[in-house]
């Protein structure tokens, strides 16, 4: 799994991200020593016979230690809880058009001789729901 996050949150382009999810940056109350920043979780995965590009939006924190990890989590947890539905699809949207234009071709190596894979996004994300059982 790969995290992305803003490098300079203050950066205008930013700005409907901060608008669907508050701050994007800070420290942790009481614990001066845990920054965090709003970003993206981000893997491969196989299903269906395709490779999907499983994104999911996170708070992102650093400088966790043995000894704060509860306060991280703790952190992490609240910020998280408070996103479903509207919210969450709003985020979701957000990221898949930063990472996808459709149509765009990315190269995994940007060789012009020898092996190289390509692989063309779209913006259409997958999502699932609770079934009623």
């Amino acid at each position: 799994m790969d995290f992305l996050a803003p490098n300079d949150p203050a950066d205008a382009k930013w700005v409907p991200l901060k608008r669907l999810g508050g701050n994007l940056s800070g420290a942790i109350p009481k614990h001066p020593d845990l920054t965090w920043r709003e970003g993206l979780a981000t893997r491969l995965d196989w299903a269906n016979d395709k490779l999907w590009l499983v994104f999911e939006p996170r708070t992102l924190i650093e400088g966790i230690t043995d000894e704060n990890r509860a306060a991280a989590m703790d952190f992490s947890r609240e910020r998280s809880v408070k996103r479903y539905n509207r919210q969450l699809n709003d985020l979701i949207s957000f990221w898949g058009d930063v990472l996808c234009a459709d149509g765009r071709e990315l190269r995994a190596l940007n060789v012009s001789t020898g092996v190289d894979a390509a692989f063309v996004l779209g913006k259409t994300t997958a999502f699932s729901k609770r079934s009623r059982v």
